[in-house]
């Protein structure tokens, strides 16, 4: 318990109560019970923003997990693309070294033979089958696939692997005027610096990463995060928040 707090609220309760019409030896009780009421209700609100906090940084923990995995994923993805090209350059290596390997071969049995005439007549077949080897290239539509999957998983790694870095959140986006709503932000970048801004306005917050919003004139207001990444560029998420008027 905060005494000073306590003792305070208890004051200002015996003052606001003297102006009742309670008897005089009901109202230290009375105020009594008051601030001991304000306690509790300040310490359960303490309690659901250390729950907020450790769900915030629980949620930061698995963002930054999930696009861990999908970085490997797009590695083990890319490394299956080289693979495959190396493969497929291969292929046509390969053909071609058998192909010269067979002519090689079959020189070999011709310069060795005594009986070249008996060579003759299988020489047209043995030809033949040696051409059948093919060393062209393989199709171009598989170079041009092999291509366009490794641009699009490293632009896909570029872009954070479809995982966002930054994120803001609210429970609600519809709020009535002087109703106070908590505004959390999450941030992949560990404790590197963050901000938020109101309509473009920056707002000193004594949270980093989380903002109590509220507004007395009904209205849209743009709520924007932002945190810093490891390069120093600020990167930003935003969302809406609508105030209505309550008559």
């Amino acid at each position: 318990m905060n005494t000073t707090r306590f003792h305070l609220n208890f004051l200002e309760l015996v003052k606001i109560l003297k102006t009742t019409s309670f008897p005089q030896s009901q109202l230290a009780e009375l105020a009594m019970n008051a601030a001991l009421k304000l306690e509790e209700l300040e310490l359960q609100d303490r309690q659901i923003s250390l729950q907020e906090e450790k769900t915030r940084q629980e949620i930061e923990l698995q963002i930054i997990q999930a696009k861990n995995l999908n970085k490997q994923a797009i590695a083990e993805a890319l490394k299956s693309i080289i693979q495959a090209e190396s493969m497929a350059r291969s292929v046509q290596d390969n053909a071609l070294i058998n192909k010269s390997n067979a002519h090689v071969g079959f020189l070999n049995v011709v310069g060795n033979a005594n009986d070249t005439s008996a060579i003759k007549a299988h020489a047209d077949k043995v030809m033949q089958t040696i051409n059948l080897i093919n060393g062209n290239p393989l199709n171009e539509e598989y170079d041009t696939l092999l291509d366009n999957l490794r641009d699009e998983l490293l632009e896909a790694l570029k872009k954070g692997d479809g995982c966002k870095d930054v994120l803001v959140y609210a429970h609600r986006t519809e709020i009535l005027e002087n109703e106070r709503i908590k505004i959390l932000g999450f941030s992949s970048y560990g404790n590197n610096e963050t901000r938020f801004f109101i309509n473009e306005e920056q707002v000193q917050t004594p949270h980093a990463k989380s903002l109590l919003f509220t507004q007395a004139n009904a209205g849209l207001y743009s709520v924007r995060f932002e945190a810093k990444n490891d390069a120093g560029e600020w990167v930003a998420d935003t969302i809406t928040i609508e105030v209505r008027s309550i008559v």
